[in-house]
């Protein structure tokens, strides 16, 4: 049943509700993704909670379809390295008989630089450079790609000591 709930929540409490910094929200809102009700001539933001949780249902998801792609998380999300400081997830892109691997990696000490980063705001990282891929034409079957965060941006990796494929 869909969340029909019209309650609004200012925007300090939405960012709570979100784990996310109020100033990611605000963006999210100039882009759509979020959008919020001016409440005041002032421009304050009110947020409704039907929209957040249908933003975290989507968040929750493990797999979308995007352009004819089937789009998986691999894992729950980013979990931690079995043996070092730091989180990786892994997503499988599918089209007909296309199967391809998208590796992201973060290192701990990318957490530890910004403490605001967190779960939703690395998932949506990961899925723009996907759906960037799948943009561009370049998902090439039986293909991996690995990716490392730096300043906030995941960058592409060629053969790095923490990807193994089997």
């Amino acid at each position: 049943m869909e969340n029909t709930d019209t309650t609004l929540v200012t925007l300090q409490e939405a960012a709570e509700m979100l784990s996310l910094h109020p100033e990611t929200l605000r963006r999210w809102d100039n882009s759509g993704k979020l959008p919020a009700i001016k409440v005041n001539d002032r421009g304050d933001r009110k947020y409704r909670k039907a929209d957040i949780a249908r933003l975290v249902a989507a968040s929750n998801s493990r797999s979308l379809e995007y352009k004819e792609f089937h789009i998986i998380f691999d894992s729950n999300g980013f979990e931690n390295f079995a043996d070092r400081f730091g989180s990786l997830a892994k997503i499988i892109v599918k089209k007909d008989q296309v199967v391809a691997g998208f590796a992201f990696a973060v290192a701990g000490l990318e957490l530890f630089a910004d403490p605001k980063i967190n779960e939703v705001e690395l998932r949506e990282k990961a899925l723009e450079v996907v759906k960037n891929y799948i943009d561009k034409n370049q998902v090439i079957n039986n293909n991996v790609k690995t990716f490392e965060l730096r300043s906030l941006r995941f960058f592409e990796v060629i053969k790095p000591d923490w990807w193994q494929s089997e």
